[in-house]
């Protein structure tokens, strides 16, 4: 019954702190999505697709500071609601609290877990490798009468596009030399009455038809060739991510630093919850009579604490730091409350 009614009053703030918190975080996600529509373009149900590949994160990062900061807020009104004072009085102890606390944190930093080292890798490699397709075909999204379209290397204008068949199209560069005989052209220009873009494989080239083509080398002597047809393949590179399952997926962290330090960070943050139970009662069983409501001033400091405690920790000895830091962190927290609720 008690069990019932202290989770009845944590899961009210819990959600509603998560949904707060939930779409404040999906701005700053929507917005760094949005920035790639600058690079590639995308439709809405692309963008929605973006989307769900980071809202693993999303969920992985409100979650913990969610479950912290509902849990202080829920105990410090029923403090000050004196309904703590009432089932101290009837034989209610701050352990039988805990264990309540824990069955929840377990759960929650279990999910975390499952969503840090499992979803969140295969999202991000699924994400990685549909921004760089996306890339890849913007490259080949040539419009008609629009200016500084590039192809590869090449600037390139076209004035009629017609089921992806162009008329009188102009392309210019700067880099390399076009002719066998010389390799010291300075600028390459080139006119075609019509063109095409072929896909062999997954290899992009443009064919360009009766056209001219001029060849200025570094002593402005001017070269000029006349064609019927001629090919230009597209230079752009565009990294292909390769797939790893997940225990491959971390393995690596044994000799990348910066997937070490993933590694450590996730793990770190998932079992949060679990680490603040004792915080949760330090700053949230006070006595109405004598305390005053600081209830959101720990609960910021200690999550700001926490986090660069474990930034720095899994930048420096990711490692050691998945034993080190919620070792100290449990320590800590257990001479807060003790400080603050056990001895009373």
């Amino acid at each position: 019954m008690v069990k019932s009614y202290i989770l009845r009053n944590l899961s009210g703030l819990f959600f509603s702190i998560f949904f707060t918190l939930f779409i404040i975080t999906s701005i700053i996600f929507f917005i760094q999505i949005a920035s790639m529509t600058s690079v590639v373009k995308v439709s809405f149900l692309e963008l929605i697709q973006l989307y769900l590949f980071v809202l693993p994160n999303i969920l992985f990062f409100t979650i913990p500071i969610t479950f912290f900061a509902s849990g202080v807020i829920s105990l410090t009104k029923l403090s000050f609601d004196t309904e703590l004072i009432v089932l101290f009085s009837l034989g209610f102890t701050p352990k039988k609290i805990i264990k309540i606390l824990y069955s929840l944190a377990f759960l929650i930093s279990f999910i975390l877990l499952i969503t840090s080292l499992g979803l969140i890798p295969l999202t991000k490699q699924l994400n990685k490798n549909f921004i760089q397709s996306k890339k890849a075909t913007a490259s080949l999204n040539i419009k008609a009468t629009e200016f500084g379209q590039k192809f590869g290397d090449w600037l390139i204008f076209i004035e009629k596009n017609i089921d992806d068949k162009f008329s009188n199209v102009v392309l210019y560069s700067n880099k390399g030399s076009l002719m066998e005989e010389s390799e010291a052209n300075k600028e390459n220009f080139i006119l075609s009455k019509s063109a095409k873009i072929n896909n062999i494989d997954g290899k992009f080239s443009f064919s360009l038809l009766d056209g001219v083509g001029f060849f200025i080398e570094e002593n402005e002597n001017i070269n000029q060739i006349n064609f019927e047809e001629m090919k230009i393949n597209d230079t752009s590179e565009f990294e292909t991510i390769e797939y790893l399952d997940i225990p491959e997926y971390w393995l690596e962290s044994l000799h990348n630093k910066k997937r070490a330090k993933y590694l450590s960070l996730y793990i770190l943050i998932s079992i949060f919850p679990i680490l603040s139970i004792y915080l949760i009662l330090a700053f949230g069983v006070l006595n109405p009579r004598y305390d005053k409501n600081h209830s959101y001033f720990y609960v910021m400091i200690s999550t700001v604490i926490y986090y660069v405690l474990i930034y720095n920790g899994a930048s420096k000895i990711p490692f050691f730091s998945i034993l080190l830091i919620p070792l100290i962190w449990i320590i800590g927290s257990y001479f807060i409350y003790k400080k603050r609720v056990r001895r009373f």
